[in-house]
């Protein structure tokens, strides 16, 4: 159900899924282990996509 409306919605399910993406940043107003650390809260609280933080919750396992 999408807000009040009974329109039915169909997510599909990812048990194993991987990403890999180029962040751009100021290293002089942020640091990069500060963008790690950032990356990675987000994985763990807040998550990505629909129906979150339930689901979309990651795992950062390479930070260069």
């Amino acid at each position: 159900v999408i807000q009040r409306a009974r329109i039915m919605r169909a997510r599909p399910r990812f048990d194993k899924w991987e990403l890999d993406f180029t962040i751009d940043f100021d290293d002089e107003i942020i640091g990069k282990d500060k963008v790690n650390e950032i990356l990675t809260y987000a994985g763990q609280r807040i998550g990505i996509g629909d129906y979150r933080p339930l689901f979309g919750r990651f795992i950062v396992t390479k930070f260069q």
